[in-house]
């Protein structure tokens, strides 16, 4: 049997029809099935350009008149049927009649939000083109989901063949996946007892897969301080000062093993009766009073300094059940210091967080990527000459009193500004993303080569080259902690690295195209990724398994960030629309759609997460409220926000925001490449 009768089959299966029945029949000279097998076979593949035209004219006009409660899922069937027309008219040399049905009929998905996809489409004129197109591979490569109630998909095969649509009904059975929707076998009772929303399956991820993950639990909790932080005490800080301790120690042993028990006894206090020495004890008071202040600091702002108590965030993660971490010291810098927690300022959509943008003069077309260190001393940047530019910050406070120092005020109103202190060589190709360590010290940065470097910013030279890939790295992020990295690449997929390792532990397959994204979740066991096939998934770093699928974009995504408590994942696309995601849930919560251009960067602020920042290509920076509550008492999201417009707009003169990052004191630190207006 061919693929063509393959092809009837299934449609004819699909209204009940015997098909083993009409063929016994055509041996009894009974031609209905064998037209139908004929028409699908020679006509279905023959693109006619005036009969797809007309063809598809009706079928629009038919589903416009349809009945409502099946417009909505008779309306998804248009769009990829307009694509693969236009396609299969390029292929068969008809070009200027594709270009026409693309023209006529490809207007009205303008605002349906596949702009950007008729634009790539309308590039498409030659047959060679079809293999370099993203968007047509896309189609061509992957089957469009489509979501059916049972009577609707019925309706729509019934009005196909009457009207001798079998050109339609060739694309659907090759590049369409119909997942049908029975519940009894009255169809009207079917119709009114399903609902099909069109978005569900967002055109190439299919409801049944996004369901089936939502029955895998997320374990979102955050990390116990205890369980990857060693306290410091004040001899463990400095180095120098422990050694010099530890030889008084040893002199004076010596000294009282000399000169006799009476004699130590006057010059050297006497063991306490725990055993402990009275300089053990005087360290513990030290540790105590730190552990103390740290407390009292902590306290005002929930559980490890996040703004939540661990029966809002979750409860903790269970470290039986995570990836090895790495032990950092309190004072490495990798944590925000007593200090930083001291002083951070409480946000909220009635107190703003103060922005500071750094402006780039000359570079426009030059610089690809921008990060930040969470001090804002370093600005870090990956050009397309192949290089990365290191910026430090020039603080010039000689003006100021010492009061005004100590404060961290500058009376003077002198501006910080920044200065190129080295160019970091290394990199055979373009570099696409850098981002720096917790503490500011080391660098990682991926590149069109294939290669992700790690660099040490003291010295100014790379440490290591990674050939994570074959394909150019879109973007690569930091753990929270340090250790471990993760990639974005051409290929389709993310991988999961750690430093001391050439070869990776963890790849991540499921995207359909580029993975242009990632982000880090805050526990460290979760990694989420953005692709161009418009949905972003959430991987366990333990087993390298997909856990939820978030769709709703309508472009590619640029941006994803997940919120201090680890509950909610903001992810931001080529159009400027942001979604905010429940991540136990699986469910978009919230969407923001006043951007015009493209969102690059995304940050929610530090402690409780209630403002979510984002730094667009139309030259602006939009603060948007984030639902503080998120649980109700059942454990499940509320809707605590239903306002979805912004709460402050603040704009450059005519610098798209490349780079965007909350400091530990919650002031928002931004940069840009100045465009030269024309």
């Amino acid at each position: 049997m061919s693929g063509a009768e393959q092809a009837a089959s299934e449609l004819l299966r699909s209204r009940g029809v015997d098909v083993d029945g009409q063929r016994r029949g055509r041996q009894n000279g009974d031609d209905s099935a064998r037209n139908i097998f004929f028409f699908i076979e020679n006509q279905g593949h023959r693109a006619d350009p005036v009969a797809v035209s007309e063809q598809y004219r009706s079928l629009r006009s038919w589903v416009e008149n349809a009945l409502d409660m099946y417009k909505g899922e008779l309306v998804s069937v248009l769009y990829p049927l307009l694509v693969h027309s236009f396609l299969d008219l390029v292929e068969q040399g008809h070009q200027e009649a594709a270009e026409s049905f693309l023209r006529r009929f490809g207007s009205e998905f303008q605002d349906r939000g596949h702009r950007d996809e008729l634009i790539a489409l309308s590039s498409v004129s030659l047959p060679e083109h079809i293999g370099q197109n993203e968007v047509a591979r896309l189609f061509r490569e992957n089957r469009y989901q489509l979501q059916f109630s049972a009577y609707g998909w019925q309706l729509l095969v019934s009005f196909l063949r009457d009207s001798g649509g079998f050109f339609f009904l060739r694309i659907l059975n090759e590049h369409t996946r119909v997942q049908i929707e029975t519940v009894g076998t009255d169809p009207l009772a079917d119709a009114a007892g399903v609902t099909v929303d069109a978005k569900a399956t967002d055109g190439f991820v299919g409801a049944n897969e996004r369901t089936s993950l939502l029955r895998i639990p997320v374990q979102w909790g955050l990390l116990r301080e205890s369980d990857y932080v060693t306290e410091d005490t004040e001899i463990d800080i400095d180095r120098a000062y422990l050694e010099r301790m530890a030889r008084e120690r040893d002199a004076e042993r010596a000294v009282a093993d000399t000169t006799g028990s009476t004699a130590a006894a006057e010059t050297k206090p006497g063991p306490a009766p725990s055993g402990k020495t009275p300089g053990s004890e005087r360290d513990k008071a030290s540790t105590g009073r730190k552990s103390g202040a740290r407390a009292a600091a902590m306290s005002s702002r929930g559980a490890d300094g996040t703004g939540k108590t661990s029966d809002a965030s979750g409860g903790f993660l269970d470290m039986s059940q995570s990836i090895p971490l790495p032990r950092i010291w309190r004072s490495s810098g990798m944590l925000p210091s007593l200090e930083d927690l001291r002083k951070r300022v409480q946000v909220s959509a009635n107190a703003l967080p103060s922005v500071l943008f750094y402006t780039l003069l000359n570079s426009h077309g030059l610089v690809n990527a921008m990060d930040i260190s969470n001090d804002g001393s370093l600005l870090v940047t990956g050009c397309d000459d192949s290089v990365l530019r290191l910026y430090k910050v020039r603080q010039e406070l000689q003006n100021t009193s010492e009061s005004d120092k100590d404060r961290g005020t500058n009376l003077s109103g002198e501006i910080p500004s920044l200065s190129v202190s080295q160019v970091l060589v290394g990199h055979a190709g373009p570099v696409y993303a850098v981002h720096t360590s917790a503490d500011g010290r080391y660098c990682i940065s991926s590149s069109e080569d294939g290669t992700v470097r790690l660099w040490d910013l003291q010295l100014g030279t790379d440490l290591v080259a990674y050939p994570c890939h074959e394909s150019p790295i879109w973007d690569v992020r930091f753990a929270p902690l340090g250790r471990y990295f993760v990639t974005a690449s051409h290929d389709r997929t993310a991988r999961l690295f750690c430093t001391d390792r050439l070869s990776p532990l963890r790849l991540f397959a499921g995207h359909m195209t580029d993975v242009d994204c990632v982000s880090w979740h805050p526990n460290c066991n979760y990694v989420a990724t953005g692709s161009s096939d418009r949905s972003c998934r959430l991987w366990d770093c333990r087993t390298g398994d997909c856990t939820r699928i978030f769709l709703g974009h309508r472009a590619p995504l640029t941006a994803l960030a997940f919120s201090p408590n680890g509950r909610l994942l903001a992810t931001a696309d080529f159009n400027g629309t942001i979604l905010l995601n429940d991540i136990a849930e699986g469910r978009l919560l919230k969407r923001f759609s006043e951007h015009t251009d493209a969102v690059w960067c995304l940050d929610f602020s530090q402690g409780d997460g209630s403002i979510l920042a984002s730094g667009a290509g139309d030259n602006s920076i939009r603060l948007w409220p984030v639902l503080t509550n998120t649980l109700d008492a059942s454990g499940s999201s509320v809707d605590a926000v239903h306002d979805s417009s912004s709460l402050r707009v603040m704009r450059t003169k005519s610098t798209p925001v490349l780079g965007l990052r909350f400091s530990w004191r919650n002031l928002l630190l931004a940069g840009g490449s100045f465009r030269a207006l024309t």
